[in-house]
């Protein structure tokens, strides 16, 4: 029996440190996004500010 809860623990450890490194991806996914959508609005911004010195 303590064979088989040890067995479920390290199963159990192993899958808790998939899920937090699944975590650190997707954080870093969202960050890379983020910095990209912050780029394209500066980006907007500008050539709103192109635009304005046309007119």
């Amino acid at each position: 029996m303590e064979c088989r809860i040890d067995t479920e623990k390290a199963e159990t450890e192993v899958q808790l440190l998939l899920k937090e490194d699944e975590i650190r991806v997707k954080e870093e996914s969202i960050h890379f996004y983020q910095d990209e959508k912050k780029m394209l609005k500066e980006k907007l911004k500008n050539l709103n500010e192109k635009e304005q010195d046309f007119h």
